[in-house]
């Protein structure tokens, strides 16, 4: 389905979509909504690419609703006049009402589907930290064998001093996230739990970092800082991320992730600290493994 939905050899919804199930159909259309934030203009080429939107096209099409401004292939959409037809398409789409079937929660449109879904993702009053920890997370491998270190990044859908709060305080939040090591076998070198912006912070993210890997009393190796303080201030980073695409669009050569860490009172085993709100998981990520193995 994967190859239907991205064969960019194909203007037309690939009638093999037409087979599956219209839950299969609305369900990936439902993670399209979700990880576009509803097909949001200002996010193309920073969330989503023109692929994303020929796939979203072919998703309204295959559950029956006519398609104005069908997408042609425009590769990633890197020239103006391409852009211009990506934008196009994305407002043709975000204006289309839902498929019947695909109105979940009652959302009519591809936008109002994205605040539907994420509103449901978010509510999360009824986890413990360590379960919010779990719910959202990427992991990556820094190094091979015996010298390679697990690096983990959870996606938290609250603000730091929200995070702090349902921890009952620094103490707590440090404990969740050891277990949250141990419970993932172990042998995480580093955890970070990236929260969400922050009004009181100037809309900025926060990040917290546990470090030190599971063992309460094992120390917190040279290593470990030195990952911290490369993905610091303004980092230099290797040709193959400083020439990313999204990398270019978060502006991380030229601003960093605006990393500036500080030690947390009663945690020894944390350090927090801001992060520009344009920086994001998917950039933070592949920064920390590909500085890490510098060191």
């Amino acid at each position: 389905m994967l190859t239907e939905l991205m064969d960019d050899a194909c203007s037309e919804p690939a009638e093999g979509l037409r087979q599956h199930s219209i839950e299969l159909l609305v369900l990936m259309l439902a993670v399209i909504a979700v990880d576009t934030r509803g097909l949001d203009p200002k996010l193309l080429g920073q969330k989503f690419v023109a692929a994303d939107v020929r796939a979203c096209q072919k998703l309204f099409g295959a559950l029956g609703a006519s398609v104005p401004c069908v997408l042609p292939p425009v590769g990633r959409a890197g020239g103006s006049e391409a852009r211009e037809l990506v934008l196009e398409a994305i407002s043709a789409l975000r204006a289309l009402e839902l498929p019947v079937a695909a109105r979940v929660g009652g959302a009519a449109s591809i936008g109002a589907l994205c605040e539907t879904l994420l509103a449901a993702r978010y509510d999360v009053r009824e986890l413990t930290t360590l379960e919010l920890l779990r719910w959202d997370c990427k992991e990556g491998v820094r190094g091979e064998g015996d010298g390679a270190m697990r690096v983990r990044i959870a996606a938290i859908c609250e603000t730091v001093p929200e995070l702090l709060q349902r921890s009952d305080g620094a103490a707590g939040l440090e404990a969740a996230m050891r277990n949250a090591c141990e419970r993932n076998g172990g042998a995480v070198g580093v955890l970070f739990a990236l929260t969400k912006e922050d009004e009181a912070q100037g809309g900025r993210k926060g990040l917290v970092a546990y470090v030190g890997g599971e063992a309460v009393d094992a120390p917190i190796t040279a290593l470990v800082c030195g990952l911290l303080d490369a993905i610091a201030g303004t980092p230099s980073l290797p040709s193959a991320l400083s020439s990313n695409p999204l990398f270019k669009a978060q502006r991380i050569e030229q601003e960093g992730f605006g990393i500036r860490w500080e030690a947390v009172e009663g945690a020894p085993r944390l350090r927090v600290s801001s992060l520009r709100a344009a920086a994001t998981r998917k950039t933070l990520l592949p920064a920390v493994l590909q500085l890490g193995l510098s060191l």
